[in-house]
């Protein structure tokens, strides 16, 4: 029995950790025979070394084929990983530990235009009520839907965000926390009690050639908003657009409301979009209206009825009683826009939004009824 450490990627994370000003120590533990060891009975060791040495925070986080260990305002990484290696060498565990590099978002992102962008709305298990602070006015997280359907909302974000083949983080809920597909679940449960008011899970591949970077995030946010964005370099926008209806359809019938929109993908919220704010706190209106048309957009039966005519539209039940519309021609609605037509809002054509607003009818609402 032996424990691999490779402490070139601990050190250069836990640097790269400092530098985002959250110092902590972040590595991977690798089980060898990952089937026949018991992982709760690692975490059990893990634990135990850890509060030996150390009083204060410190969380395991399950991954595929082991374990996270994330000790936050560490410094000294070696000396975590001699806790850690020390713990289950005389547990007689076979183990790699190191770890990934941080996602470089910061630096990818705001190069990028505008993406197609899906803006939806959970089901709420209780009204809307207070805003999102406490007694004190400090903002908290309010999420507010049925803890079902939270699990199913984590769960096909983190199946969707796979699909990128690369490496997911969380931002969000304090330091900056690593996950996957496996272990993502429990983090995104563990971290909706610290988030302040949003939990971000993203991921970020590399393709086979320069420039080939495929990225995709979720955004979850007060009262069941979420948000979920792509960019995937060399792919025309209206492929993003249909790739993000499986977030959209698998969940319907559990959404108030789902549009996908053009946005920027630093950080895409309903608050960022005309009129957003207003409309996040009037979901007493959400059943009979919109906030405007898209080039997809999901509907109730009742709001189908009341849209005036959607003869030129696409529309397929997903769920029953959801409703998905989209326009024959998406690329009119989400091909990636001139950037000075798209700030003096000439992208969408003006013309072709009128005409899709005669079509939803009295669906849109009315800035004045907000």
């Amino acid at each position: 029995m032996s424990v691999t450490v490779e402490a070139g990627p601990i050190r250069a994370r836990a640097a790269a950790l400092r530098r985002t000003g959250s110092a902590g120590v972040q590595l991977q533990v690798h089980l060898e025979d990952h089937r026949g060891t018991e992982v709760s009975s690692v975490e059990d060791v893990l634990t135990a070394a850890l509060d030996s040495y150390r009083t204060g925070a410190h969380a395991l986080y399950p991954m595929a084929g082991g374990l996270w260990v994330v000790v936050p305002g560490e410094t000294k990484w070696k000396v975590v990983v001699d806790a850690v290696a020390g713990a289950l060498e005389d547990a007689g565990v076979t183990a790699t530990l190191s770890a990934s590099p941080l996602l470089d978002i910061d630096t990818f992102l705001p190069q990028k235009p505008v993406t197609p962008t899906v803006f939806g709305a959970f089901t709420m298990a209780s009204p809307l009520a207070d805003l999102p602070v406490n007694a004190h006015g400090v903002p908290e997280f309010r999420w507010g839907v049925d803890p079902a359907v939270t699990d199913r909302a984590f769960s096909s974000a983190l199946d969707w965000l796979a699909g990128v083949d690369g490496e997911m983080e969380l931002r969000g809920a304090g330091p900056l926390l690593p996950m996957d597909a496996v272990g993502g679940p429990a983090v995104l449960h563990a971290s909706t009690g610290y988030a302040d008011q949003w939990l971000v899970a993203h991921a970020l591949g590399q393709g086979p050639g320069q420039g080939q970077e495929h990225y995709r995030a979720v955004h979850f946010a007060h009262w069941g908003q979420v948000t979920c964005t792509e960019v995937a370099s060399g792919r025309q926008a209206p492929r993003t657009a249909e790739s993000l209806l499986k977030p959209i359809t698998e969940l319907a019938s559990s959404l108030d409301a789902a549009a996908v929109w053009l946005a920027n993908p630093l950080f895409p919220s309903w608050s960022s979009l005309l009129h957003g704010p207003q409309w996040i706190l009037r979901r007493d209106l959400w059943a009979s209206h919109v906030l405007d048309v898209a080039g997809i957009q999901l509907l109730s039966s009742d709001q189908l009825d009341r849209a005036s005519d959607l003869a030129a539209w696409s529309v397929e039940r997903v769920s029953d009683d959801r409703w998905l519309v989209s326009a024959k021609d998406l690329r009119a609605w989400y091909d990636a826009p001139d950037p000075v037509a798209w700030g003096q809002g000439r992208f969408p054509e003006p013309a072709m939004v009128a005409a899709a607003r005669a079509d939803f009818g009295e669906l849109v609402i009315q800035p004045e009824a907000l």
